[in-house]
């Protein structure tokens, strides 16, 4: 290397040319655990929607036991930055959690929307529950968040270009199905 790229190189490293290659080691020693604590920290944060959103099922289910007109539930949720692999996991367990109290998902839909900070409105959606009601739902949803997406089984995920400004009409329309 010549001095000048070395220099440069000690400097953003803050070391001397022969400790490089240990100070290189241990950042990424660093990264790595700090990716394994940002993974705790997301799996708590999973918990706490997957709670929020049994929370809003079990109101809507007593209120439908106490003969109130509740023919469908419709959850909306934005889960803020976390992206696609953590809106499936917090599905697993929502569904998971809600089958465990609840012998059905019939009549019940939640639709999360998360994304970057980057892109205020754009991000990914992902809408669950009753297989026939995201089945009719999911392509319109897809289209009211200016986005597109696909699924099956009662899931239906996707991007969109408005998940959060969109959102209520999302839930508005899931509500006429």
């Amino acid at each position: 290397l010549n001095y000048k790229r070395e220099s440069e190189i000690n400097h953003v490293l803050s070391c001397q040319a022969v400790e490089q290659v240990g100070r290189i080691e241990s950042l990424m020693g660093e990264k790595k655990e700090m990716e394994r604590e940002m993974s705790v920290w997301k799996e708590r944060v999973c918990d706490g929607f997957m709670e929020e959103v049994l929370k809003e099922l079990l109101v809507r289910r007593k209120q439908e036991e106490e003969g109130g007109d509740v023919k469908k539930i419709v959850v909306t949720l934005d889960v803020g930055e976390l992206d696609m692999p953590w809106m499936t996991i917090l599905e697993q367990n929502v569904i998971k959690e809600w089958t465990a109290r609840s012998t059905t998902m019939e009549g019940i839909v939640v639709l999360m929307v998360g994304g970057s900070p980057k892109e205020e409105d754009a991000g990914n959606f992902y809408l669950m529950g009753d297989a026939t009601l995201v089945s009719e739902g999911g392509k319109q949803v897809a289209q009211i968040l200016n986005g597109r997406g696909g699924g099956r089984s009662g899931k239906f995920q996707g991007k969109g270009g408005a998940i959060r400004s969109k959102l209520e009409e999302a839930k508005e329309m899931l509500m006429q199905l």
